[in-house]
């Protein structure tokens, strides 16, 4: 899938640049930059000063939306979308008992 630079020009790299994520989330840039600024959104990676996304960005932004939709403030959303980062507590024990024995 193609995708368009800032500028509107074509990226073949499937890289996304803020403004077709905005467009794409339905969303307006600036939203985008304070999503990343409170954490909800990681940093994103630069080339040349350019924030460059990919599509997971994407799905990450319809999550935040539908949480908002559902009634969560945007500190129990940022609990919701960390959540997938810390470890899983079930797996994590075990492991932490192998290691004291």
């Amino acid at each position: 899938m193609k995708s368009t630079s800032s500028q509107g020009q074509p990226t073949s790299d499937g890289v996304l640049r803020i403004g077709e994520v905005a467009r794409r989330a339905g969303v307006r840039a600036s939203l985008v930059r304070y999503y990343e600024r409170i954490g909800l959104l990681p940093p994103p990676e630069r080339v040349s000063g350019q924030r460059c996304y990919d599509e997971m960005m994407l799905r990450r932004l319809a999550v935040i939306a539908a949480a908002q939709r559902a009634g969560l403030s945007l500190q129990e959303i940022g609990g919701l979308v960390h959540a997938g980062n810390k470890p899983d507590i079930r797996t994590a024990k075990p492991a932490c008992a192998a290691q004291a024995a």
